[in-house]
């Protein structure tokens, strides 16, 4: 067996003094991790087959070797890193288990394992609901590390194993950067986090609800973070779409639950994103429309009334005639608003365009969104242009022409999406003379 305290010195390697007569001995060396300290890490095969259970739904099993959790997921070893020192800020697990007997706790060769890791937890403590953990699994389960002697499942019976998880800087092949967790701690439903992220890792925090009540979750960093929160059973209850700031605002039930961080952006190197939690604020969307003949003369800014302001246009000989909004966010919820304009008749030919281009079509079926804007950004601007035509607006009179009166109104509405009895809106009314 090979020895590694040259490997990994600080985590205290133990080498097997003599055979032993039981099953198996296993030594375990897995990571460096980011966990706080006093954490457990604890194997669990999985006996039947069927995929492992989520601890969160097995409330009462203690974590002690040879107990299951939920139907047939048996607990092969558990072992805390109370005692192991930091190593580059980090923590990680090591141990010796001289006896681990394969038919007193019910495995077989070949079943597979998992990594659980509980943050400050004991040996032989309940699991309770919503219990906060991280877990690992390698894609491959028997070739995990070349510095171990056997794979991420139950080996053959009898003899002695090393299974060294370590993650590259260290020598190994595993990538550990998942396995982090840690509280995120709560002052009265309030608190935040502030961090950088690797675009492979996964960040998880947990908190406890003492009590069933709102809470509001907004994260902000660069493009490609992504957010979870997880119920304390286990179950997802809101997820990110990408777009940032994101917003979860949920009514817990007292109880732990979770929220996971990761980036789906192919960058490198880590980014810094922010995370603030609130319990008393609700922040609601406040679309505002600003109308207008032009960018100096916007009327009824700031003055949510939906339709809003008309704004006349006079068309002289039927020649082209424009007006512009802008559109806001005046709430303190961020959130891309949904909005939408009157398409053109065989009258008057419209075309509304923004700093993105040509975004009529987008605005006369209602499927145009702005970016997601607070009452901090920049409004997004509109600009209205109405062509009458020429044909139907103009009439002969001797050697000259004469206009025909025609009358024509374009409705501009911005509404939340989320709530979309939120909105606000102008209009143009467009004349020829």
């Amino acid at each position: 067996m090979k020895l590694y305290r040259r490997i990994l010195p600080v985590l205290g390697a133990v080498m097997l003094s003599s055979p032993v007569t039981a099953s198996i001995s296993i030594e375990f060396h897995l990571g460096a991790v980011n966990v706080p300290p006093g954490s457990l890490g604890v194997i669990v095969a999985d006996t039947g087959g069927d995929g492992f259970e989520s601890p969160s739904f097995v409330p009462g099993a203690p974590l002690t070797p040879g107990e299951t959790l939920g139907l047939n997921d048996v607990v092969v070893a558990v072992f805390s890193n109370v005692n192991i020192p930091e190593w580059a800020g980090r923590r990680g697990f090591a141990s010796h288990f001289a006896e681990i007997d394969y038919t007193a706790i019910g495995v077989e060769e070949g079943q597979p394992w998992i990594l659980y890791v509980f943050p400050e937890r004991a040996v032989d403590e309940p699991i309770r609901t919503g219990e906060p953990h991280v877990a690992f699994q390698p894609s491959d389960l028997s070739g995990v590390s070349a510095n171990s002697s056997m794979g991420f499942e139950m080996p053959a019976d009898g003899g002695a194993y090393l299974l060294a998880m370590l993650d590259p800087g260290a020598g190994g092949t595993a990538d550990l950067s998942t396995v982090d967790v840690a509280p995120a701690d709560l002052d009265e439903g309030e608190g935040r986090l502030r961090r950088d992220l690797g675009n492979t890792a996964r960040h998880t925090y947990y908190f406890e609800m003492t009590r069933a009540g709102f809470l509001s979750i907004s994260g902000t960093g660069t493009a490609g973070l992504r957010g979870e929160l997880y119920h304390r059973d286990g179950q997802l209850i809101a997820s990110s779409d990408g777009a940032l700031p994101f917003w979860f605002e949920e009514e817990l039930e007292a109880g732990f639950h979770t929220l996971v961080l990761y980036r789906d952006d192919a960058g490198s190197g880590d980014e810094p994103y922010e995370i603030e939690f609130e319990s008393e604020w609700v922040r609601f969307v406040r679309p505002d429309i600003a109308i207008g003949s032009n960018f100096g003369n916007l009327l009824t800014a700031g003055q949510v009334f939906a339709p809003g302001a008309e704004v006349p246009l006079v068309s002289k000989k039927a020649r082209k005639v424009s007006g512009v909004a802008t559109v806001s966010n005046l709430g303190g919820r961020p959130e891309a608003l949904a909005v939408r304009a009157t398409r053109g008749t065989r009258i008057f030919r419209v075309t509304y365009s923004s700093a993105l281009g040509n975004i009529t079509a987008g605005l006369t079926t209602g499927i145009y969104r702005t970016p997601v804007i607070t009452a901090a950004s920049t409004p997004v601007w509109v600009k209205a242009g109405f062509a009458p035509s020429k044909k139907r607006s103009l009439a002969s009179r001797g050697k000259g022409s004469k206009t025909k009166r025609k009358a024509f109104s374009s409705l501009i509405l911005a509404n939340s999406v989320s709530d979309p009895g939120l909105y606000d809106g102008g209009k143009w009314k467009v004349r020829t003379r």
